[in-house]
């Protein structure tokens, strides 16, 4: 009994010290995120290969929305890059435009990939 006791005792020791380790580590993690620049990019050039075919108050009201979106996210911190000067970024920092959700699933945007889930 005496032996089942100091096992319990040890297994709770190190699960205690487990769950300090791990939170310190995280709060590392967590603390790094913070001091980094949140990025976005949109790709105006995109959007208006999504846009040629749509009437010009369309095309307006698509780069209105874009311009609002752009201060939306410069007021929420984060830093937005215009697509023509990106040379590489995974497709999640890319922003739904305007234009894919005009055009539909077949933008240039969702051609490479981007925004075929939950964009109709």
């Amino acid at each position: 009994m005496r032996r089942l006791g100091a096992l319990a005792c040890a297994l709770a020791l190190c699960a205690g010290a487990s769950y300090t380790a791990t939170r310190y580590a995280l709060k590392e993690v967590e603390v790094e995120l913070l001091l980094r620049p949140r990025v976005i990019v949109m790709d105006y050039n995109s959007a208006a290969k999504g846009l040629a075919s749509q009437t010009p108050e369309a095309i307006d009201r698509a780069i209105a929305e874009m311009r609002n979106n752009v201060g939306k996210l410069k007021e929420a911190g984060f830093v937005v890059l215009d697509g023509q000067s990106v040379l590489a970024a995974p497709n999640d920092l890319y922003v739904p435009t305007p234009a894919a959700r005009l055009v539909g699933k077949q933008t240039a945007l969702s051609q490479s990939g981007f925004g075929t889930e939950g964009e109709q």
